[in-house]
């Protein structure tokens, strides 16, 4: 009923993999929530553990939140004011996440969360984070460095998850055009090589 929490997410790291203090990090995208919805934390699978001060709280827009849990275990939990409210049906902006080790190198930034799938929550982190920025050029060109060289399909998601540019590379395609995107912040993913390759797009 209102008010009273929704089922839980839970991530957990594997502690065979990592030391017993390596810790667990949520950092949101983007996303925001009804007035009066409260997103709670804790170091534990259940609201049981220690809350998580940085995630607990009423947060009208999600994006750069971001909390840790040393415990290696995160429980993250929603106060529902109105169950009948659903990002499903367009009510409000999915919430869209990153978790990683605490000790993840380069550290991962909002803007590195792409994609969007069917349900309303949405984690993942990109194969290969290169922190790599292209600025569309006068023309609405974008100049790919050699090593970029890769034939499959280069995706480009807005800063909500919405796939907003689909194309086909050929192998040692040089330049991109992108003219018909926005003036914003861009993520962009070569996929289908042997490697899938990140990159931020910028339209000024």
């Amino acid at each position: 009923g209102p008010g009273e929490p929704d089922p839980g997410l839970n991530f957990i790291l594997c502690p065979a993999l990592v030391s017993d203090t390596s810790g667990i990090v949520a950092l949101f995208c983007s996303g925001q929530l009804p007035t009066m919805w409260v997103m709670r934390a804790y170091d534990d699978t259940s609201n049981t553990g220690l809350p998580i001060p940085s995630l607990t709280g009423e947060f009208q827009n999600y994006q750069g939140v971001n909390g840790t849990s040393f415990s290696n275990r995160l429980h993250l939990e929603f106060d529902v004011q109105n169950a009948a409210q659903s990002c499903a049906t367009g009510d409000y902006p999915p919430l869209r996440l990153l978790v990683y080790p605490f000790w993840s190198a380069p550290t991962p930034q909002p803007g590195d969360c792409i994609g969007a799938g069917a349900n309303c929550t949405n984690t993942g982190i990109v194969t290969q984070h290169l922190h790599t920025t292209f600025v569309v050029d006068a023309s609405g060109r974008v100049k790919l460095p050699s090593s970029f060289a890769a034939t499959g399909d280069l995706l480009v998601h807005d800063m909500q998850g919405r796939l907003v540019e689909h194309l086909r590379l050929s192998a040692n395609q040089g330049w991109l055009y992108l003219g018909d995107l926005g003036v914003g912040i861009y993520m962009a993913r070569i996929a289908g090589g042997a490697v899938p390759i990140a990159f931020r797009v910028v339209v000024e």
